[in-house]
This record gives structure tokens, C-alpha cells and sequence, in this order.
């Protein structure tokens, strides 16, 4: 007798390290020759973008870059401008000692500037310290083999069970530039000096097709400036649209993609002439992360033997992570911005950067419970003529309930990004807002599934027993089990004892075994 087996193959993901640090990115700032000197500074802000990742064994490093914008008000006694801006790069390494993470994997990383300190050495030179935080992620890729099927002439009883697998199929990341030439709004002056062009986009949108993405969204630019006529500081806000297709070979609409982005750089040229600037060039490079994965859902056997003869199986436990949900809720955050210390009244919002940072994600019986805080960095116009910009950091808390089965007990990933924010001054010294943040929430499962690596059969009488067994279900017993235990089948029990297949066996029941 034989028993012909069929093998299947599945591809599997498993994040297998994971870490986050922080670095100091340093630079000394000198004003250039032809600019006045600093009487104070107004404002220091930086955004972190990482340019290189080399991956080793244990150990990730990490090149990038931290751009420092500086708005300052210069010497009168140099320029009657109510403030002048210069920019500025300082550079960091960050050595990740993450065990467990080797070449071969995928690894996503990420850096954000979470403070910065600086001291103005002299009217001519500033040194600033940039606090640039990271975080890793590496994911292994892999293929299980196992017999998914089997088949013989003789009664053969087969156990299969339902396993729902994810691979990682893309952690890609793509450069996109968004030009556009921007006309000054109607009723706003003309620019005598750009001081500072910020962008940050949201409403983004992803759709798959046959080996590509299609990306959508919209950058908003926000440009703070010196009006012409009146050397008082001025903004300006405006909308660009984009779209992208994506290369991404292998990827098809049945999968699943989530996708993040970060602006890396914005570069901007006004058209000055002897009237002012009311046309302004830009370009910003956004770094579009996509994120991949597919799902498959397959039998494994995971158990088999035959009434007529003896079977030896050759097992091994094998840990398969699925995914029982993906969601994508909306949050919608609200509060208040308030300025610390003694400050001027505020006249006006030049913007609010708002970045939602997910601090602790656990299930419950009711779903998921998403806890996190919204990180704002805020720059206002004030109404005091020495310090006409105030620029301050405030958190908003927030935590949300999403609904989800099998939550309690799995493992959760969220990620979330900002998909629109508004805001209104409500007063002199306060900020009202709005943010609403799109997540996205993995609930992960592994099961420990007992893979068949190896069948075996030998010609033998089944064991003598009495006629008639009468047998006391256990915990944790199954009609399988029992079938198989006495060399019978679960049909001929379920016969016997007058019950379905469905019903659920207790302990202490009594069972007739044929």
C-alpha cells in the first residue's frame, strides 16, 4: 500500500527586529557675507530625512541629513527688514545595534527631529543641535514547505485545517517632485524676500493594478514672507495636486497597500522686479513609502491515519503569523494649542505642522484600543512689532476604540498618518484645531500548526478490544481524536451515539466506541 502526498508552498513574513535611537545632528550656522547681523532669533525649525541605510549583521547604520530653516531679526542698524532667513544642513550617523537583523531582510526606517537646541555665539554665527530620532523595522522573508494532501487506496482518514497567511510583498521606497508656479492670492502684496516655504501633504490616496501603484494626493505650501510695500510679514497658503504611477513589478489589485509619505526637500524661486514678487517657483521632493502585503488562505494537513493499519507521522511545530484583520479607521482629533510663558498676542496662524505619533495600541474584548498623542508644531504672527513671529510646541492626546474580533491576545500593528488638519486663532493667545489621521491596524495572529513533514504506513491488525467500549469524554478531547485513538471513525461514533459531527463534546459525556 501507498500513500501519495501532495506539497504545497507558502511565502511567509515575520518582523524579526526592530529598534529606535536617538543622534545629535551638530553644525555651526554662519551668516553669510551679504546678510545682516542676528539681534534675535525668532525661529529654529528641522526636518530629518535619511539619505543612506547600510545593513550588516546585528547592526544597521543610518546617513542622513537634518535641514535647519532660521528666521531671525537682523541689526536695524544693517536692515530695515522686520526679519530675514537663512537655511543650513547638519549631517548625522546612527549605529543601531538590532540582534537578529541580517542583509538579506527588508527594512524600513524612519527619522524625525524631536528637539533642537541652539546658542547664538555671536551676532554672526549660531550653533544648533538637532535631536534626530529613529526607528527600524526588519522583516524576514520565507518559504514553508509542507504536504498539504493525501491520498491511498486504503481508508485513509485526513485532518485538515484553514491557515491564513500574509507576505510582505513591497517596502518601497520612491522620490516624487511636485512643481508648480504659484501666483500671490488677490489682496495680498507682493514679496520683497521669501522667508520661509514649508509643505506637508494629506489627502493621499493609493490604488493597485497589475504591477503598479497609483498614487494620488496634494501638497500644501505654506510661505511666509516680507510684503513690499509695507515691510510687514505676511503668508500665503496654496493647494497642489499630484499624481503618480508607481512602478511595482509583481503587485496585482488583489493585495493589500498602505502608504506614507515625508517631505524631503522644498526649493523655491521667486520672480522678483522692482515692484516686488507675485509669482513664485516651486519644487518639493516627497519620499512616498508604499507598503505591500498579500494574504493567502490554504489547508495544511495536519493530521491523518487509517482504521485498517499502522501510520508513523513525522511532525514539527511551525509558528505561521496571519492576519485575522486589516482596518483602516479615521480619527478625528480636537483641541487647543496653547503658547507657554509670557508671550505676545497672537494675530494670525502662518501654519501648524502636526505629525500623530502612536504611543500604545493593545486588544481588548471590544476591539482595539489606539492611544497616541498629536505632536504640533505651531508658528503664528503676533501683534508685537519686535517679535512679530512666535513659534511653539504643544501635544494633544487622543485614543480611539476601533471594532475588531479576535483582538485580545494577538499581536497589533498601527501606523498612522495625517490626512487634514484645520485650524482657527479663537482668541489672542490660544489655537483651536482640527486633525483627522487615517490609521491603519494589523491584527496578527500566530498559530503554532503541527506540519506533516513525512508519512509512513505498515500493514497491521487493529488492536483487540472489546466489542463495545464505552469511553468518558476529557477536556480537550475531539471526535478525531477519539476516532483515531480506538481506529475507527468519527462517521461510526457520531452514528452510534445519535449526535452531529457539530456537536460539542463535554466533559464527563459518555461515549459509545463501535
Amino acid at each position: 500500500m501507498d500513500i501519495e502526498t501532495k506539497n504545497s508552498e507558502i511565502k511567509i513574513s515575520e518582523t524579526t527586529a526592530g529598534c529606535g535611537s536617538e543622534v545629535l545632528a551638530e553644525t555651526d550656522v554662519i551668516i553669510p557675507e551679504d546678510y545682516p547681523d542676528i539681534m534675535r532669533i525668532l525661529q529654529i525649525d528641522a526636518t530629518a530625512h535619511i539619505r543612506e541605510k547600510e545593513v550588516g549583521n546585528d547592526r544597521v547604520i543610518l546617513r542622513g541629513e537634518a535641514n535647519i530653516n532660521i528666521i531671525y531679526i537682523p541689526d536695524p542698524k544693517m536692515s530695515d527688514m522686520p526679519a530675514k532667513s537663512i537655511t543650513a544642513t547638519a549631517g548625522f550617523t546612527d549605529v543601531c545595534e538590532a540582534h537578529g537583523i541580517s542583509a538579506d531582510m527588508k527594512l524600513h526606517s524612519c527619522a524625525d527631529v524631536s528637539d533642537i537646541e541652539y546658542n547664538l555665539v555671536n551676532s554672526r554665527k549660531i550653533n544648533i543641535k538637532s535631536t534626530v530620532s529613529t526607528e527600524i523595522k526588519a522583516m524576514r522573508q520565507g518559504e514553508t514547505e509542507f504536504i498539504s494532501d493525501a491520498s491511498s487506496d486504503m481508508d485513509l482518514k485526513t485532518l485538515k485545517i484553514p491557515v491564513s497567511t500574509f507576505c510582505q510583498e513591497a517596502d518601497e521606497d520612491f522620490i516624487i517632485t511636485v512643481a508648480d508656479k504659484l501666483e500671490f492670492p488677490s489682496g495680498k502684496p507682493a514679496a520683497a524676500d521669501i522667508l520661509k516655504v514649508s509643505a506637508n501633504v494629506f489627502g493621499s490616496e493609493v490604488k493597485l493594478i497589475s504591477g503598479k501603484a497609483v498614487v494620488k494626493g496634494n501638497v500644501r505650501v505654506s510661505t511666509l514672507y516680507i510684503g513690499k510695500k509695507d515691510p510687514a510679514i505676511e503668508y500665503m497658503e496654496h493647494e497642489i495636486p499630484f499624481t503618480e504611477i508607481l512602478d511595482l513589478p509583481g503587485i496585482n489589485e488583489n493585495m493589500d497597500a498602505d502608504i506614507d509619505y515625508s517631505v524631503q526637500s522644498v526649493y523655491y524661486e521667486a520672480d522678483y522686479d522692482e515692484s516686488g514678487a507675485r509669482m513664485m517657483g516651486v519644487e518639493i521632493t516627497v519620499c512616498a513609502n508604499i507598503n505591500v502585503i498579500s494574504r493567502t488562505e490554504t489547508e495544511i494537513l495536519s493530521d491523518c491515519y487509517s482504521p485498517s493499519c499502522e501510520i508513523t507521522l513525522a511532525k514539527r511545530v511551525c509558528n505561521i503569523d496571519s492576519i485575522e484583520s486589516l482596518l483602516s479607521p479615521d480619527i478625528t482629533v480636537r483641541g487647543t494649542a496653547l503658547p507657554s510663558g509670557n508671550t505676545p498676542p497672537l494675530s494670525a496662524v502662518y501654519s501648524i505642522d502636526a505629525q500623530p505619533i502612536i504611543k500604545r495600541v493593545t486588544g481588548n474584548e471590544s476591539g482595539v484600543l489606539i492611544e497616541g498623542v498629536l505632536k504640533l508644531s505651531v508658528l503664528c504672527l503676533t501683534q508685537d512689532p519686535e517679535m512679530p513671529l512666535l513659534s511653539f510646541k504643544d501635544f494633544i492626546d487622543f485614543s480611539q476604540t476601533v471594532n475588531a474580533e479576535n483582538a485580545e491576545n494577538s499581536a497589533i500593528e498601527c501606523s498612522a498618518h495625517l490626512s487634514a488638519v484645520s485650524y482657527t486663532l479663537s482668541d489672542t493667545a490660544s489655537v483651536n484645531m482640527r486633525a483627522n489621521i487615517s490609521a491603519s491596524v494589523k491584527i496578527i495572529h500566530t498559530q503554532k500548526i503541527n506540519v506533516i513533514d513525512e508519512i509512513k504506513i505498515s500493514e497491521s491488525e487493529p488492536p483487540k478490544r472489546s466489542p463495545i467500549v464505552i469511553y468518558f469524554v476529557s477536556d480537550g478531547d475531539t471526535l478525531w481524536s477519539i476516532a483515531k485513538k480506538y481506529r475507527t471513525t468519527t462517521e461510526r461514533i457520531t452514528a452510534v451515539n445519535s449526535i452531529s459531527s457539530q456537536d460539542n463534546l463535554k466533559s464527563g459525556m459518555k461515549l459509545i466506541i463501535p
